[in-house]
């Protein structure tokens, strides 16, 4: 089982990234003058020695990397003492439990643009979906099992917006309404 999961990681890390680029609403903040500290960038380095335009940012008191890693975007949480926190990869919708696909075609039909992440904190997975509809963008968190747990946001997109949020079954209702 452990060398399944270094497998998955190391999976996780070759094939990441580009929804976390430009999402609203999260505590991350990308910094130009981030120090990075030596445990951290050690630690990353050893991991990812092959790594190309690395970017460091914050997320709340933890250092985030976004980098490509044989031209896969990848990203990795470290807290300050260089242990790794979170990986996130972008998966293809192929690679999940059916029963995230399950739910999504049947409570968010009409959206499109999907794109699929799967998170690693620890030796716990789970899995965000992002999806649009009319300008409005969602995020839907599962379990390891595939099993549906909360709309993580809900807001507009960068294609401007009509003031819409979508509940947790996917129709939409105009805000204050």
């Amino acid at each position: 089982m452990k060398a399944f999961q270094n497998v998955l990681l190391m999976t996780l890390v070759l094939v990441f990234l580009s929804a976390c680029e430009g999402e609203e609403g999260k505590s991350e903040k990308e910094h130009a003058d981030v120090t990075v500290p030596e445990a951290v960038q050690s630690a990353f380095s050893a991991s990812y020695a092959t790594a190309t335009d690395v970017e460091w940012g914050m997320e709340d008191a933890d250092f985030e990397v976004d980098f490509l890693l044989d031209g896969v975007e990848s990203s990795v949480v470290y807290d300050a003492s260089g242990n790794v926190l979170v990986v996130e990869s972008i998966v293809a919708l192929s690679y999940l439990p059916p029963s995230v696909m399950e739910y999504v075609n049947a409570n968010y039909a009409n959206y499109s643009d999907l794109k699929a992440e799967m998170a690693l904190k620890g030796i716990v997975t789970s899995y965000e979906i992002f999806l649009s509809h009319e300008g409005m963008a969602v995020e839907l968190l599962f379990d390891q099992n595939g099993q549906f747990v909360e709309v993580a946001a809900s807001e507009e997109d960068e294609d401007g917006a009509n003031g819409e949020e979508a509940d947790d079954d996917g129709e939409s209702a105009e805000a204050g309404a």
